[in-house]
């Protein structure tokens, strides 16, 4: 009887052991996870703000006074929100495009947006016209 409780006691003080070093290797691994998940959150992009700010005023006037000392047979109008270059003759067509790129070209820190464009003889208005509007755009790191 007093063997088989030693026996008993021995079989149940081996599974301890066994147990426990069982449960220290589930712990480092499991450690191991958590390290990894801090890892991968920490190597994650961030979300980034835009904004946009649109351009003042100011601005598209400037802009006008420049571009049309460079074009004759083309109209460089400011708006309160962009610019509104205007051709009535097809053939200014070369004249009316250097008016729009120069125009763009004077404020390339700008992200400039085609509000509506048409060249042709069926335009509505003006044979050659475009409006293009410029924004100011600012990001942000957002966590």
């Amino acid at each position: 009887m007093r063997k088989q409780r030693i026996l008993i006691a021995t079989i149940i003080w081996f599974g301890t052991v066994i147990a426990a070093l069982f449960a220290k290797d589930y712990n480092a691994a499991a450690l191991d996870d958590s390290a990894v998940v801090e890892t991968a959150e920490n190597l994650m992009p961030r979300p980034i703000a835009i904004r946009v700010k649109p351009a003042p005023a100011e601005l598209y006037t400037r802009i006008a006074k420049t571009v049309s000392t460079i074009t004759r047979k083309v109209q460089v109008t400011p708006t309160t929100a962009g610019l509104r270059i205007t051709a009535d003759d097809g053939a200014a067509y070369e004249e009316w495009m250097l008016a729009l790129t120069s125009s763009i070209a004077q404020a390339p820190n700008m992200r400039w947006d085609m509000a509506n464009m048409c060249a042709g003889v069926k335009c509505p208005g003006r044979t050659l016209s475009a409006t293009i509007n410029a924004a100011q755009i600012q990001t942000e790191v957002t966590r």
